[in-house]
């Protein structure tokens, strides 16, 4: 039985943060639909009243939604570039008509079809700074804003070529000026010299004019904080200053219409403090000058106990540069990062240092081979995964990924790709790395696979050290396939004790999440033949992907940024998020339910025969001691009656006295 619901989510405390969501879920499955934070809003005009609310979100999407309830009518996703992004949202009549990027698109409100779509002569300048469209009845007006400089394209709005273009130059103009378009006009300020500056788009020599910002209520200092212009949506011709002057545009000048400083409507675009609540492990932060600090305060005293077994590694922004910090000098009242290692990793900048889980469990520590020996697994906790990602003239991206340790600094094993470019998605887990790329040389993705092994003997039987040392360097085992779908993100299930089998996850390019046995990645998948008895398939280059392997069914989830998995309390199940521009939950069976009756099993006929069978022995346990009991009069008539004769004659006789 599915069940299906619409219900809003509660929005974000701006105007401009309205969300609603469409929630169906089936069993266990629940989809959680959004359309993102709002930057343009108008109403339907094709009906009085209006019915719907067509909305273009910051996330790229263009929606109808009703004014009733606030569910979502219909969604598109645009282009996930600044392509996608909207300009210009403006209502007229049956249809609504978007600007983004390149393309004016005319859009039907009622069946979302789209009408027109026009390609504009016009290629986007150099260091833009903003954008902002000014749409007439046969001509539209596009606005560069940059530095030092301002571009207005004029287009014909029926055909998209060029009509005029012009350049001005505004030497005020710097990238701490914040300029706004609305209907007919653009503004900008300068809090510096305390001036408006408003461009009207629609005259024949536009310049700018400049009035002061007390004309609208603002005042001037020195410590003045920025003034931001925001306009309001659906009201073109109007614009809120600081969140509390509501400001009328004309083609020439502002007018301020109302402050509403005091009012309900002054907390717009206030600050919000949210409260973070951290149970369980406390948590530390280290600001720039490499000071750490314990959240809550309490927890010094748990770091101070430990702190000869805590290490820190940190990788700057755009650097290529690894350091690893101890914690061994902290003293109480004092924490400090003492550096005990640094490594210079070449190839580029650091663009991902990837850990493992720190709760995970490994159940087997080695693999049988068909020989009966065992293959050790190198389960190293402390191992990261850093990658590079650089650019060459010879072999142009280049990405690097280093297996690093980060207590001791000694990196592992290293690998080097040529001529590819992400986007890069790592899983690492147990012994083994799996990750995702493009292949820049032949135009496919690709996914390789890792696994790092000890050996025939185990060096560390017991427990892992970093500080052990090893004669031999691991065994690595490498392989790629080919991946028939671009990924989005990818992860691996986990469960409580580590028994169940790893699958991977990846959310395609598609908008499907497939479930994937890592036994499919296994880089000693024999190419040309091998052991059967280990149970290794043949490599095959290319991955099958099925339909059934597909645990979202028929949803599609675009826009994924990430997946999440968490164990149960039953050692075969797994739940699975999916989060991004939607929520997606369900829960996993990696390995069947090896440990949970199914749906269907019948409680009441077991439970049943139980009873029965209980009620059975002990009437059969009866019927047996009566049984008995009848066969041996039978058997021995005599007994009881020679019983009686002896114990009458054992009896002491009666004294005379």
């Amino acid at each position: 039985m599915c069940l299906t619901t619409q219900e809003p989510v509660t929005a974000c405390p701006s105007l401009n943060s309205i969300i609603t969501a469409n929630i169906q879920w089936c069993d266990v499955q629940r989809v959680q639909q959004y359309v993102g934070v709002v930057t343009h809003a108008v109403f339907d005009e094709s009906s009085v009243p209006a019915r719907r609310i067509i909305v273009a979100t910051a996330q790229n999407v263009l929606a109808a939604l009703s004014t009733k309830n606030g569910e979502i009518v219909w969604r598109h996703i645009l282009e996930s570039s600044d392509t996608g992004k909207v300009d210009l949202l403006v209502s007229e009549g049956p249809q609504v008509t978007t600007i983004a990027g390149n393309l004016l698109r005319s859009w039907d409100v009622i069946s979302a079809a789209l009408v027109e779509e026009i390609q504009l002569d016009h290629t986007p300048a150099a260091g833009v700074l903003q954008r902002g469209v000014s749409l007439g009845d046969s001509e539209l007006v596009l606005v560069e804003v940059m530095v030092g400089s301002v571009a207005l394209t004029t287009l014909d709005r029926s055909s998209g070529a060029t009509l005029d273009q012009e350049t001005l130059a505004v030497p005020w103009l710097t990238t701490d000026t914040r300029c706004a378009c609305g209907d007919k006009t653009l503004v900008c300020v300068d809090v510096s010299v305390g001036l408006l500056f408003v461009l009207p788009l629609t005259a024949n020599s536009p310049t700018f004019k400049s009035q002061p910002l007390t004309s609208i209520g603002l005042q001037q200092s020195e410590n003045a904080p920025e003034v931001h212009l925001q306009r309001v949506s659906g009201s073109p011709s109007h614009m809120v200053a600081e969140s509390r002057k509501l400001i009328h545009l004309h083609e020439s000048e502002l007018h301020l219409v109302r402050d509403l400083s005091g009012s309900r409507a002054s907390a717009i675009a206030d600050s919000v403090l949210y409260t973070v609540m951290q149970t369980g492990r406390p948590l530390m932060l280290v600001d720039k000058e490499l000071q750490p600090h314990m959240f809550p305060a309490s927890g010094e005293k748990v770091v101070l106990e430990h702190k000869d077994s805590i290490f820190v590694h940190l990788a700057l922004a755009g650097s290529s540069t690894l350091t690893g910090y101890t914690l061994r000098f902290s003293r109480p009242g004092m924490l400090m990062l003492s550096e005990v290692w640094t490594v210079s990793l070449g190839g580029g900048p650091i663009t991902g240092v990837h850990g493992k889980l720190v709760a995970e469990k490994v159940h087997s520590p080695g693999r049988v081979l068909a020989d009966r020996s065992v293959l050790y697994k190198y389960v190293n906790p402390n191992l990261a995964v850093v990658t590079t990602q650089g650019y060459d003239h010879i072999n142009k991206n280049t990405m690097n990924l280093y297996l690093i340790d980060t207590v001791t600094g000694a990196v592992i094993e290293s690998v080097s790709h040529k001529k590819v470019s992400g986007p890069l998605h790592i899983v690492h887990s147990e012994n083994w790395v799996v990750y995702t790329f493009f292949n820049d040389k032949y135009r496919r993705f690709e996914v390789t696979s890792l696994e790092l092994f000890e050996g025939l003997n185990q060096a560390n039987a017991t427990a892992f050290s970093s500080f052990g040392g090893r004669a031999t360097p691991p065994i690595l085992e490498r392989q790629s396939y080919i991946m028939p779908v671009g990924v989005q993100a990818a992860t691996h299930t986990t469960t409580e004790k580590g028994i169940t089998t790893k699958f991977i996850l990846f959310a395609l390019q598609s908008g499907n999440v497939l479930q994937m046995n890592k036994w499919f990645l296994d880089p000693r998948r024999p190419v040309t033949g091998g052991p059967q008895e280990e149970g290794l398939m043949p490599y095959i280059p290319e991955l099958r992907i099925s339909p059934h392997d597909m645990i979202t069914y028929n949803y599609t989830l675009p826009r994924v940024s990430a997946i999440y998995t968490a164990p149960t309390g039953l050692e075969s199940a797994c739940v699975v998020l999916v989060y991004g521009l939607d929520l997606f939950y369900t829960r996993m069976f990696p390995s069947k339910m090896f440990d949970v009756l199914k749906d269907d099993f019948d409680h009441y006929l077991i439970g049943g025969a139980v009873l029965a069978l209980a009620v059975a022995a002990l009437i059969t346990r009866k019927a047996l001691q009566s049984s008995t009991n009848w066969w041996n009069r039978v058997r021995y008539p005599y007994k009881d009656r020679d019983k009686d004769q002896i114990q009458y004659h054992k009896q002491p006789a009666k004294s005379e006295d």
